[in-house]
């Protein structure tokens, strides 16, 4: 029997090609070359240290600068190359959250360039594909901890936890708007501290806390946001800051949450996620360049919401659906095995 190699040439910021690693992983041989140096001594993305982590708060500590860098390209692609026999291919995964191509050099030397935020109506070259947007800091034990919290009973009706960035306007008008829906919720907005003292976070947190919706600036425990949402029937979800389908997707979806999205996604993942189906769009009408709607978009939450939460049987449908799609699509194992098979099909 042959035997596959992927050889990936790593980023300076790995958890952004994590996911994909893991998924690779999990259905061939994958080895590492380049990237950081912790990564060749610890190079299992789902061990149970998360190296990366601990490296960056350690440089913290000591005063050193963070590697991140968002104009660096080098932190969202990577290069791979495919070897089965004497077959060989050469591949990217783009993970930005950007539509656009990242990586125009790279794309012209690889004969698939997987991104993961591809937009439905955008033209790229034909040798781009899709690619699920992966949660490269979800480790196994993470995953396993969220497929144990389907089922978990709701005391909670409606849950919008989220940073107020990529559209400080948007997102303060999603928050009053879900403030003025009558059910049992929680709101938190998260603001950036690097913003602290800007006159638009101001006016902001000023504006949601008269409505009753908690300001702060500090990062909620992950195990803590996770029980929050396990415990709502309805979560409020938002695309991220480049109009993306948010990372956090993949936490929703293994753990079957049933979602609203402030308005249907512009990127698609290999498999679309369908509104009606796996979530229900609020159809906002909302600007591509992350600004905020006309002020009556927001209303259609207000009916979207009221309707979905007198319908237990839909909410139950929408959370076996998300769950499902998860365990066909999104996990680790069918991502890794959704890029085989296109490296396949592009051999033969």
């Amino acid at each position: 029997m042959k035997r596959t190699d992927i050889i990936a040439h790593y980023t300076r910021m790995p958890h952004y090609q994590a996911y994909y690693w893991t998924g690779l992983s999990a259905c061939t041989r994958v080895a590492v070359t380049g990237g950081p140096w912790w990564y060749r001594v610890v190079p299992r993305p789902d061990s149970a240290v998360d190296c990366e982590s601990l490296y960056e708060q350690m440089k913290g500590r000591i005063g050193l600068q963070s590697c991140w860098d968002a104009t660096r390209v080098d932190q969202f692609v990577a290069e791979y190359h495919y070897r089965s026999g004497s077959r060989r291919l050469k591949f990217a995964i783009d993970s930005h959250d950007g539509r656009d191509i990242i990586s125009p050099e790279l794309l012209a030397s690889v004969d698939i360039y997987f991104k993961a935020n591809k937009w439905r109506n955008e033209r790229y070259p034909d040798n781009v594909y899709p690619l699920v947007n992966g949660n490269g800091f979800l480790r196994q034990r993470h995953l396993d901890r969220l497929r144990a919290m389907r089922g978990t009973p709701k005391n909670n009706d409606l849950l919008f936890i989220s940073r107020v960035w990529g559209g400080v306007e948007h997102n303060t008008r999603l928050f009053e708007t879900l403030a003025s829906i009558p059910c049992k919720k929680r709101l938190v907005a998260i603001f950036v501290q690097g913003a602290a003292n800007s006159e638009e976070t101001r006016e902001a947190m000023i504006r949601l806390e008269s409505v009753g919706v908690q300001c702060t600036f500090d990062l909620l425990p992950i195990k803590h946001l996770w029980q929050e949402i396990s415990t709502s029937k309805v979560v409020m979800i938002r695309a991220g800051k480049y109009m993306c389908i948010p990372w956090r997707m993949i936490d929703l979806l293994c753990m079957g949450a049933c979602m609203v999205s402030d308005a249907d996604f512009e990127p698609r993942w290999p498999e679309p996620l369908l509104d009606g189906t796996h979530y229900v769009s609020g159809g906002i009408a909302r600007p591509a360049d992350t600004s905020a709607a006309g002020a009556a978009e927001y209303e259609k939450l207000i009916d979207t919401i009221g309707q979905l939460l007198k319908d237990d049987g839909r909410i139950n449908r929408l959370q076996r659906n998300s769950a499902d799609y998860f365990d066909r699509h999104a996990a680790p194992r069918k991502v890794g095995e959704y890029i085989l098979s296109s490296v396949a099909d592009k051999l033969s």
